[in-house]
C-alpha cells in the first residue's frame, strides 16, 4: 500500500471530527487530575519536581525501589481497567448489559480506589490522623487505628459480595476467595505485628498482598473473558 499524504491529512480530518467533542471531554478531564494533584501537591508542602519526578529518581534511589510495591498497583490498574472495559462492552448485548454491566462496573471503580489507596497509603495516614486525634504518639496504637479503615474495607467486601452474590455463583469464584483470604492475612500482619517485630515483617506482610492482588486480577480477567465469550459469541448458551 503505497503512502498518499493527501488522504492520511484527509483521515486525520476526520477522525477530529467524529472524535472532537470526545477529546475535549478526555483533556479537559486530564487537566482537571492534573491540576488537582498540583493544588494537593502544594497543600502537601511539596516542589513540582518532586510532585511530577519519579520517587526513585527525586530521592537518588536504586530504580528498583518499591518494585513489588509498584507491581501491586499495576495489578490494581490492570483489575480495575479490565473490569470497567468489559462494563462497556456489556452494551453490545442487551441481556449481558442488564445482568452484567453494574457487577464490572462497580468492580472496576472498587479496584480504581484500591490501586489508589496503595498507590498513595490512604489508610495509612487515616491511622496516623485518628493516632493525632487520640492524642498518642504510638505506632502500634497507629497499626490498630489504621485496622479500623481495614474494618471499613471488610464491610464494603461483604456488601459487594452479598450484592453480587448471584454474579459470583456464576464465576469462577476460587480465585476471589483466594483473593479475600490473602488480603485478610496480610492486613492481620500489618495490623497486628509492629514494623519493627522483626526483619522479614515486611516480606511477611506484602508477600500475601502480591498474591492476593494476583488473583483478583485472575479472578476479573477470566470473568470479563468468559462474559464476554459467552454472551457475544455464543448468544444461545446465556443464562
Amino acid at each position: 500500500m503505497e503512502f498518499n499524504l493527501g488522504n492520511l491529512i484527509l483521515n486525520l480530518r476526520q477522525q477530529a471530527k467524529v472524535a472532537w467533542p470526545s477529546m475535549v471531554k478526555i483533556y479537559i478531564s486530564a487537566v482537571v487530575v492534573l491540576m488537582i494533584a498540583i493544588i494537593v501537591g502544594r497543600i502537601a508542602g511539596l516542589t513540582s519536581y518532586v510532585l511530577i519526578s519519579d520517587p526513585a529518581e527525586s530521592n537518588h534511589l536504586s530504580p528498583y525501589t518499591g518494585l513489588i510495591s509498584n507491581l501491586c498497583i499495576l495489578g490494581w490498574g490492570a483489575s480495575a481497567a479490565i473490569c470497567i472495559f468489559t462494563a462497556f462492552v456489556t452494551q453490545l448485548n442487551e441481556y449481558f448489559y442488564q445482568r452484567w454491566f453494574k457487577f464490572f462496573l462497580i468492580s472496576g471503580i472498587f479496584s480504581t480506589w484500591l490501586g489508589l489507596d496503595d498507590l498513595l497509603q490512604i489508610h495509612e495516614s487515616i491511622g496516623e490522623f485518628l493516632g493525632e486525634l487520640a492524642g498518642a504518639n504510638n505506632p502500634l496504637l497507629d497499626n490498630l487505628l489504621e485496622g479500623v479503615v481495614f474494618i471499613i474495607y471488610f464491610g464494603l467486601f461483604v456488601v459487594y459480595t452479598v450484592y453480587f452474590r448471584k454474579h459470583i455463583q456464576r464465576t469462577e469464584y476460587l480465585f476471589l476467595i483466594l483473593a479475600f483470604g490473602l488480603f485478610a492475612f496480610s492486613i492481620a500482619i500489618d495490623t497486628l505485628i509492629s514494623d519493627t517485630a522483626f526483619s522479614g515483617k515486611y516480606l511477611l506482610e506484602k508477600t500475601p498482598k502480591f498474591l492476593g492482588i494476583v488473583s483478583w486480577l485472575i479472578y476479573f480477567s477470566r470473568t470479563g473473558i468468559l462474559s464476554i465469550q459467552k454472551y457475544l459469541f455464543t448468544p444461545s448458551r446465556v443464562e
